[in-house]
C-alpha cells in the first residue's frame, strides 16, 4: 500500500502506472471496501487518461483515411490556393496526407513496401505541383507582367 501511495507522490508516468496496477490487484479485495475501490479506480482511470493524454490525441486525431481518399486531394488543394482565406489550413493539409506514411511502411503484400511509400509520395507531389505550385507560379508571373507593363 505504501508502494502506491509512493507512487502517486511524483509525476505518474508510464512505470509509476504499472506499479500501481500491480500493487491494485494485490491489495484490492483485502485492503478496500468495493465503494472505496470503485473511487480508486475512478481516479487511476482519469490518471492514465492525464498521463497519456499524449498518445490519445494522435490516435483520435489519426488521418489514414485520407489515404483511401485520395481524389479530394487536387480538389482540396485547389480549394485552399483560390481561397485566400484558407491558405492557413495549407499546412495541416499536408501535415494530415503525412499520416498514412505510416501505414503505409507497415504493409506486407508487396515485396518492399517502400515502393508504396514512393509510389504515394509522388501522387501527391505531382498533385501539389499542378495544383498549388503552378497556380501560385502563374499568379506571380501575371503579376510581375502587370509591374513591368
Amino acid at each position: 500500500m505504501m508502494i502506491t501511495l509512493e507512487c502517486y507522490g511524483g509525476g505518474y508516468n508510464c512505470l509509476r502506472r504499472t506499479i500501481v496496477r500491480h500493487c491494485m490487484c494485490l491489495t484490492q479485495s483485502y485492503v478496500f471496501a468495493s465503494k472505496e475501490l470503485q473511487e480508486i479506480n475512478y481516479w487511476n482511470q482519469k490518471l492514465d487518461l492525464v498521463s497519456n493524454w499524449e498518445a490519445n490525441v494522435r490516435q483520435a486525431t489519426r488521418c489514414r483515411f485520407l489515404y483511401w481518399h485520395r481524389e479530394i486531394y487536387p480538389m482540396l488543394m485547389s480549394d485552399m490556393i483560390r481561397n485566400k482565406a484558407k491558405l492557413n489550413q495549407l499546412n495541416y493539409f499536408l501535415m494530415a496526407i503525412k499520416d498514412p506514411i505510416d501505414m503505409l511502411e507497415n504493409i506486407r503484400h508487396l515485396q518492399s513496401a517502400q515502393v508504396a511509400v514512393d509510389n504515394y509520395k509522388k501522387e501527391v507531389y505531382v498533385e501539389f505541383t499542378k495544383n498549388v505550385i503552378h497556380p501560385i507560379c502563374r499568379t506571380i508571373e501575371e503579376d510581375l507582367r502587370r509591374q513591368v507593363h
